[in-house]
């Protein structure tokens, strides 16, 4: 499970800067550190600090950013399985210019209500992950006020890309197909092009076409060369500068 979100070209990395840090900006990035951890601490999950450290990765404005902390958070975290988080950090972080997943499923992309793969009960088994509130739905789906597709469209207008894998049905690709097809009315809305069909895709044929773009391909949960391939054409046709 594996997302990436790309940075806009006018922020550069701060990799190549051998001057020592002040004072200032460590004890800030330590305070920026402090509240990703305060954010588990409150019982909103390992989700929700590891979008905040991705968002700081992007804002030039932060500590860990001017450090290079952020984008070590950022490398480090994908390994982490985090799949949603990338997600969320997109939902309010500007910064983000397009967002890619696989397969990021339950608590990502794929919707709730489909009960199907890892359904909530599932994952609150791993309590860290999700925030408290959220183990108020176990095997209450139906009952959430939100779902998955609704987190795709605060994405928009920006390009986002959704992708599964046959047969990893622990991750529901139809249901992720879904959240990204149920995502359609806010692109439109914002006069950008949605995915050009409704129905799941037959594997190995990507669509790559709209500002919503998704492939499955055969394989299992994996992050294989075929994934980077079509992530690679989608993003250079929306990130062309």
């Amino acid at each position: 499970m594996i997302l990436f979100a790309s940075t806009p070209a006018s922020i550069s990395s701060t990799s190549s800067n051998c001057s020592p840090p002040s004072a200032s900006d460590v004890a800030a990035a330590l305070a920026e550190a402090e509240r990703a951890q305060a954010l588990e601490a409150e019982g909103r999950g390992t989700s929700a600090a590891a979008a905040y450290r991705r968002a700081l990765a992007l804002d030039p404005t932060a500590a860990s950013h001017r450090l290079g902390v952020g984008w070590a958070l950022l490398r480090h975290n994908t390994g982490w399985g985090l799949g949603a988080a990338p997600q969320a950090g997109a939902e309010v972080e500007a910064l983000m210019d397009d967002v890619l997943g696989l397969p990021a499923g339950c608590g990502g992309a794929a919707l709730w209500r489909r009960k199907y793969g890892e359904t909530m009960a599932k994952l609150n088994r791993f309590p860290h992950w999700l925030s408290i509130n959220a183990r108020k739905f176990n095997a209450r789906e139906d009952d959430l006020p939100v779902d998955q597709h609704m987190l795709l469209s605060l994405i928009a207008p920006r390009p986002v890309y959704v992708a599964s894998a046959t047969a990893d049905t622990w991750a529901d690709p139809h249901g992720e197909f879904q959240s990204a097809n149920h995502a359609a009315p806010v692109y439109r809305l914002l006069g950008k092009k949605p995915l050009s069909v409704t129905k799941l895709p037959t594997a190995n044929k990507p669509l790559l076409d709209g500002d919503i773009g998704y492939h499955i391909r055969t394989g299992g949960h994996s992050v294989d060369p075929y994934d980077w391939d079509q992530f690679i054409q989608f993003a250079n046709r929306h990130l062309k500068r």
